[in-house]
């Protein structure tokens, strides 16, 4: 009797620890399509620019790739809003309002360094060029 207890219950826990990596092969499905105005793909690239600054600051990579990488997903954020941006009726001519408003808004979510004068992104704490805390003036 204690043989088939201690049966079932491994058979149990087995079952139990098994379930999700076979309900997860069964269940995989299509990733919903991207937006045809790409406005998913500047979600994403204003993401991994946050993402970026905050590697940099902590240190965990350096100034060279910092510049590198920032270089690379701006010129993605900004074609996802250029992409946006496009007026499907205007016949594809970028709509210069949309345009404007979009470089309005990424302008006002940054602020210069006290310090440096880099560019700050509104939620930062330490500059991400100089590394000066923010509100607090260095003396040079």
């Amino acid at each position: 009797m204690d043989l088939m207890v201690m049966v079932l219950l491994v058979g149990a826990t087995a079952a139990l620890i098994l379930w999700p990596l076979l309900r997860a092969t069964e269940a995989e499905e299509e990733p919903p399509p991207l937006p045809a105005d790409g406005s998913r793909e500047k979600e994403l690239a204003l993401a991994a620019i946050r993402e970026l600054e905050f590697d940099y600051a902590t240190g965990k990579i350096s100034p060279e790739d910092y510049a590198l990488l920032r270089a690379r997903y701006e010129a993605r954020a900004l074609q996802a809003i250029t992409r946006a941006a496009v007026s499907p009726t205007r016949g594809g001519e970028p709509d210069a309002e949309a345009l404007l408003e979009a470089q309005i808004a990424a302008r006002r979510r940054t602020r210069p360094c006290a310090s440096c004068g880099g560019s700050l992104p509104q939620e930062a704490r330490y500059c991400p060029t100089c590394g000066a805390p923010v509100g607090v003036e260095v003396p040079r």
